[in-house]
């Protein structure tokens, strides 16, 4: 297979189906190069195959990253030679000083984060749905994060993990729930720090009127007060 010209291309279906109309999951994308097709009717553009660097191809392993509809790719046909521009294959994305999405990665989820990473540094799939998966290649700055517009999961450059959700279930093999509801550490010594400065407060009134005397374990309740702060973690919070 040979080469001639690489041609910049748009992406005008992504789904492609056989003559009965049943989707065919190959990984071809229906293509348009203004060069080429600037007035061939879409039903008869061309539809590019994959060709592209990964796994391996096959039934047990392989990647799906289908291009976008209205995403740029490059492509060549393989029957350039003969002047017949069918054959295509799409080998690359197509990227341009005002087409990319650089500037969604540091507005939208750098800033989320509170990540130091930066061009060209950051390596990640943004996605369309705002979702974002990546690292930072720098030695200076090694991050990885998974992110999505409602939670994160983020490993920054001195390897602290910060986990961000509206709820974090924790399940086991079989898909049923592991242990217990966490409990909430500021709230659970609060309740007790008051619970047991009521405790220590508490007199009893002897028989001779007038007359109080602290309950025997006062000294205990005051000890216990001590230690409540050592029941919060320094490593992990929830929420």
């Amino acid at each position: 297979m040979e080469i001639q010209e690489l041609y910049y291309a748009s992406v005008i279906d992504n789904n492609y189906k056989s003559v009965e109309g049943v989707a065919k999951q190959n990984g071809r994308i229906k293509i348009k190069v203004e060069e080429l097709h600037a007035n061939t009717t879409p039903t008869l553009l061309p539809w590019a195959r994959p060709f592209i660097l990964s796994t391996g191809g096959g039934n047990l392993q392989g990647v799906s990253n289908i291009p976008e509809i209205g995403s740029k790719v490059w492509i060549f046909f393989s029957d350039a030679k003969e002047g017949i521009f069918r054959k295509s294959f799409y080998i690359a994305d197509g990227s341009l000083d005002d087409f990319n999405p650089h500037s969604l990665f540091s507005s939208n989820v750098a800033s989320a984060l509170g990540s130091a990473s930066i061009y060209p540094n950051a390596k990640y799939y943004y996605f369309k749905n705002g979702i974002c998966i990546g690292v930072d290649s720098s030695s200076a700055n090694p991050e990885m994060f998974i992110y999505h517009p409602y939670a994160s999961f983020f490993i920054d450059k001195t390897g602290q993990l910060s986990i961000k959700a509206l709820k974090i279930n924790l399940l086991g093999g079989n898909g049923t729930p592991l242990g217990q509801p966490s409990v909430l550490g500021t709230t659970l010594q609060t309740i007790l720090n008051l619970l047991i400065t009521t405790c220590a407060g508490i007199t009893v009134t002897c028989a001779a009127p007038g007359v109080t005397v602290p309950t025997n374990n006062a000294a205990v309740f005051t000890a216990m007060l001590t230690q409540l702060s050592t029941m919060l973690s320094t490593v992990t919070t929830n929420n």
